[in-house]
Parts: C-alpha cells; structure tokens; sequence
C-alpha cells in the first residue's frame, strides 16, 4: 500500500496492492471528504485523510496485469498544502465480522 500525491498536486492517491486473482465484487470503496475505506474479503483498510477530497469525483481503478487497485481522489482545495508528501495520518486495519464495530466510527 502507498499513499501519495498526484503530480500536479491536484488528488490524493492511494495504491493498494489486492492481488490479481481477487474478483472485484469481492472489493469495496467509500470515499468520504476526509476517509477512505476499502474493504476486502472481509479486512477492512481504513485510512484518514490529512486533506478534503471530493468523493463525487473520486475514481478508483485496477490493473489486470498486476492487481493494484489505484484510487484516485482529487482534493476540494489542492494548493492548501503543498509540500506534503503524505497522503495519510491514520492506518487502521482489522477484521471486520458481521454487525462489529471497527475503529469507533464504521
């Protein structure tokens, strides 16, 4: 997993490496302004933003050939901070059962 900046500065990317032979229904994104969430075969990744991202216009794509799932995010004002080169504050990874709890806020 690595979280970073666009080039441009623009979007908040993360890039999470699922696996190639993980099937896509078993994936799922949420995009909120300042969390990401993916869960995955029943782990969840949770990450807090250190920025404001639009999840309106938020992407996420994956590639065949590797598995990386990339999701984009542009962020609401994206020259507030520049210099940073961390996308992320926040890691939280567990598993979640059915109805449980996770981090206090899912």
């Amino acid at each position: 997993m690595a979280g970073a900046q666009s080039d441009d500065g623009k979007a908040v990317l993360l890039d999470v490496d699922i696996g190639r032979y993980i099937d896509v229904s078993l994936v799922d994104v949420d995009v909120q302004p300042k969390l990401v969430r993916m869960l995955c075969k029943g782990r969840l990744l949770q990450l807090e933003l250190f920025e404001e991202v639009n999840p309106d216009k938020s992407n996420a794509q994956r590639s065949k050939t590797t598995g990386h799932l990339v999701i984009t995010m542009p962020k609401v004002r994206p020259h507030a901070s520049a210099g940073r080169s961390v996308a992320c504050c926040h890691i939280c990874m567990n598993v979640v059962r059915q109805g449980e709890r996770v981090c206090g806020s899912y």
